[in-house]
């Protein structure tokens, strides 16, 4: 059975300058609510491939964002939905 978890802040691994993945930083950000149209999964596990990697390295080919959170594949557990949302529910995995 899923029980509601009330935190409000949860752990991010940011990568905040294209140096590595050396310069991966955990820290603590504000947990908010799904907008229209999305949901908030607890991940549960998480892959890294080389697409993260050469995100980091500053190598890849493609603009993107000067920050990000790595992590191209992702699996994990409903948390909450947004307005709007129906074709997932709380509890369901991913």
């Amino acid at each position: 059975m899923f029980s509601e978890v009330t935190q409000s802040t949860f752990k991010q691994y940011f990568l905040p300058e294209k140096t590595g993945i050396n310069s991966l930083v955990l820290h603590d950000v504000p947990k908010t609510a799904p907008k229209y149209g999305q949901i908030l999964v607890r991940i549960k596990a998480v892959s890294l491939n080389w697409r993260d990697g050469i995100m980091a390295m500053g190598t890849y080919p493609f603009p993107g964002p000067d920050a990000l959170v790595p992590g191209s594949d992702g699996a994990g557990v409903v948390e909450e939905v947004g307005e709007g949302v129906t074709e997932w529910k709380v509890g369901e995995t991913t």
